[in-house]
């Protein structure tokens, strides 16, 4: 996935990492991967540290932190993902970016971004069955799939049964 950008076929392993509850969802920590590209500013490949929270049902947080001297000095950018279900096979979703760069254009920015989400977007369409499934047993998992099983859980918890099967 997102080959030669946020992704690479000689780096595909993903190291143990940390998910627990939280009173709003779930949090998910010490997410590593080796990134080609893993910002506007990269200078080369690195290795980028995730976190990915769940903050409501529909609500979701990701903090990217490139390893230092990868990416312009500091660099840490926040994505907000804001899901709203049409229907329960369709979602619109909003996104927000939050970087502390002053010197690129929003333009710049959101062409980035762009080129990420447009990769994801034909995945997540293709995704059968349509209706996320609750049940652990309908699907063959992997340990890289700890933070989906866990928000899986959450949903089931909260009683949410639109859009998911």
């Amino acid at each position: 996935m997102h080959e030669g950008w946020l992704g690479s076929r000689e780096a595909t392993a993903i190291a143990a990492y940390k998910v627990e509850s939280t009173s709003t969802g779930v949090l998910a920590t010490g997410c590593k991967a080796v990134q080609p590209q893993s910002n506007l500013h990269s200078t080369q490949a690195a290795e980028v540290e995730y976190t990915y929270e769940v903050t409501a049902a529909y609500t979701a947080v990701l903090t990217k932190i490139p390893e230092e001297g990868t990416s312009k000095q500091g660099w840490r950018e926040q994505i907000g993902l804001f899901i709203c279900p049409v229907t329960p096979e369709t979602s619109r979703v909003w996104f927000r970016l939050a970087v502390a760069d002053f010197e690129s254009t929003d333009e710049q920015l959101q062409t980035f971004q762009h080129t990420i989400f447009v990769q994801d977007q034909p995945v997540l369409e293709s995704q059968l069955p349509k209706a996320l499934p609750l049940d652990p047993r309908a699907e063959m998992h992997s340990a890289a799939d700890r933070m989906s099983s866990a928000y899986r859980r959450f949903l089931k918890a909260q009683e949410i049964a639109f859009g998911t099967c």
